[in-house]
């Protein structure tokens, strides 16, 4: 698998590449599976990705009611 590298503005440009990739990928998941889990990790770094998916999830783009989460604690 190749490894692809973005480079963005700031954090806030992170944010939203990042959770644009999330989305996507929960769309194509979600398409061919009645649900999926999540790992999501704990601390600042991906709280901006996190605001994102919600707006995302809140305006219906995907339906986060069929998500779980596992949440990564160190």
């Amino acid at each position: 698998m190749p490894i692809k590298i973005f480079v963005t503005r700031d954090f806030e440009h992170m944010s939203r590449v990042g959770a644009e990739l999330v989305k996507d990928h929960i769309v194509r998941t979600l398409s061919q599976k009645k649900e999926m889990v999540l790992g999501l990790a704990t601390g600042n770094s991906p709280t901006g990705l996190y605001k994102h998916l919600a707006r995302a999830a809140n305006a219906g783009e995907f339906a986060s009611g069929r998500i779980r989460s596992f949440n990564l604690d160190e």
